[in-house]
C-alpha cells in the first residue's frame, strides 16, 4: 500500500509539474505573440514639420534588438536600438521636405566608440546635403560618449544645472593570479604572440609592457581623433579640449560651459521644447511632431540607396563571440551555410562583412575564414569589410 501511495503521489506530482509546464509555455507563445504585434500596433505618420528625434539612451546595438516576452510580462518593453537604422534614418531623412530637423535628445547611451562615430558622420551629411535644416541637443547630464555625438548639432543646449562629463579614455584590467594561487588553481596557457594579453589577467599579477605599450597607443590615438572632432565642432583648439578632459569639469557650474564654447545655451527642457516648436513653425509644444528612427524606418526604406536599379549588395552582420556550434554571436555552424548561400545567390552583385568582434573560438574562426575564401573563388565578385568597435583576435582573422 505504501509503494503504491508513492507511486500515486509520484505520478500525480509527475502531471501537475507536466501542466505548469505546459501553462508556462502558452504564457510564452501568448507574450511572444503579442511582442509580435506591439511593433505592428502604432500606426506611423510623418507629417509635415515632423522632426527626427535620436534619444540616446540604454544600449545602442549594431542592429535593433528584439522585445523579450519575459520582460514584456513585468513591463518593459524596452527595445536595444539598431546604429544601422539611426544612420539609416538620418540619411534618408536629409532629403526628405517632412523632416525640418533633428533633435539629440541625451540621455545616457551605452555604444562603443565606432559606433558613435557613424552616428556623426551621418549627422554631418545630413547637414552637407540639407543645409537649411537644423540639429539641435538637448542633455540634463552629458555623458562623454553622448557629448561626442551632440558636437554635431548646430547647437547644443543643456539644463541650467546640468552636468557635462569629459574625461579621456582609460582601460582597467583585472588580474586572478594571486587569487587562483592561493585557491590552488594552475593556469597552462599557449599563446602566440608577444601582443597577446588576452590571457595575462590568469598568469600575470600585473600588466605587461607589451599590453601596457599597445593600450597606450591605441587609446592616445582614439582620443587624439575624438578629441580633434570635438574642437573642430566646437571651434577650439585641440588642447582646449585635452584641458576639459583634465580639469574635471564635470563638477564646474553650468554656465562656465557656455563660457568655455562647451556648451550654447543654458534652457529648461519645456524651454528646449519651445524652441523646437519655433523651428518646426508649429507654434504650440502640443503640436510637436517627434519621429524616432525605428518609426521613421517602418515607414521609408532607408537601407535603399540610389535609384535601386545597379547593385545589389549583400550585407553579412558578423557581430559578438565566435563559436562552433551554439551562441548568440557568430556562429560557425549557421554563418557558413549563409556564407555559401550568398554565394549560389546569383542576384548578389556583392558582398561587404560588418565585423564587431573580440574574436573567440579558433576553430570557428577558420571555418568561417575559408568559406569566405570560397565566395571569392566561386563568385569573383567585390568583397568588402567594414570594422566596428572590435575586430580583434578572430575577429580580424576572418576580416
Amino acid at each position: 500500500m505504501k509503494k503504491f501511495l508513492m507511486a500515486f503521489l509520484g505520478t500525480l506530482a509527475g502531471i501537475w509539474f507536466s501542466l505548469f509546464i505546459a501553462f508556462f509555455g502558452l504564457l510564452l507563445i501568448i507574450a511572444a505573440a503579442g511582442v509580435s504585434s506591439l511593433g505592428r500596433s502604432k500606426v506611423v505618420q510623418v507629417n509635415d514639420h515632423s522632426y527626427l528625434k535620436l534619444v540616446l539612451a540604454g544600449e545602442l546595438s549594431d542592429r535593433p534588438g528584439q522585445l523579450d516576452p519575459i520582460a514584456v510580462m513585468r513591463g518593459d518593453k524596452t527595445v536595444t536600438q539598431g546604429v544601422n537604422e539611426i544612420v539609416g534614418s538620418i540619411d534618408a531623412s536629409a532629403g526628405d521636405d517632412r523632416i525640418d530637423g533633428i533633435v539629440i535628445d541625451c540621455r545616457g547611451s551605452s555604444a562603443g566608440l565606432a559606433k558613435r562615430q557613424a552616428i556623426v558622420e551621418a549627422l554631418k551629411r545630413f547637414k552637407d546635403a540639407a543645409p537649411e535644416k537644423w540639429i539641435y541637443a538637448y542633455g540634463d547630464i552629458y555623458t562623454q560618449g553622448d557629448y561626442y555625438v551632440a558636437t554635431a548639432a548646430d547647437s547644443i543646449f543643456i539644463n541650467p544645472i546640468g552636468q557635462i562629463d569629459i574625461h579621456g579614455l582609460s582601460s582597467t584590467r583585472y588580474y586572478f593570479k594571486n587569487l587562483l594561487d592561493k585557491l590552488g588553481v594552475d593556469v597552462q596557457v599557449v599563446k602566440v604572440g608577444t601582443y597577446k594579453s588576452a590571457v595575462e589577467p590568469y598568469i600575470l599579477d600585473g600588466m605587461s609592457a607589451p599590453a601596457r605599450e599597445q593600450e597606450e597607443l591605441f587609446l592616445s590615438n582614439i582620443w587624439e581623433n575624438i578629441a580633434g572632432e570635438i574642437a573642430e565642432a566646437r571651434k577650439v583648439s585641440a588642447d582646449a579640449v585635452n584641458h576639459w578632459a583634465n580639469g574635471s569639469i564635470y563638477a564646474a557650474p553650468t554656465e562656465d560651459y557656455v563660457k568655455m564654447h562647451i556648451a550654447d545655451r543654458m534652457v529648461y527642457r519645456h524651454e528646449f521644447d519651445s524652441i523646437v516648436a519655433y523651428a518646426t513653425g508649429v507654434g504650440d509644444v502640443n503640436d510637436l511632431n517627434p519621429v524616432t528612427p525605428a518609426e521613421y524606418c517602418q515607414v521609408n526604406d532607408v537601407f535603399r540607396k540610389g535609384d535601386g536599379g545597379s547593385a545589389n549588395i549583400a550585407v553579412l552582420y558578423a557581430c559578438g563571440d565566435i563559436t562552433d556550434e551554439t551562441g548568440e554571436g557568430i556562429v560557425a555552424r549557421t554563418m557558413v551555410p549563409q556564407i555559401l548561400s550568398l554565394a549560389d545567390d546569383k542576384s548578389i552583385d556583392g558582398l561587404i562583412m560588418y565585423v564587431n568582434s573580440g574574436g573567440g573560438s579558433a576553430f570557428a574562426s577558420e571555418q568561417i575564414w575559408e568559406a569566405l575564401e570560397q565566395w571569392k573563388s566561386l563568385t569573383g565578385k567585390p568583397f568588402f569589410v567594414s570594422m566596428a568597435d572590435y575586430a580583434a583576435s578572430g575577429g580580424y582573422y576572418i576580416s
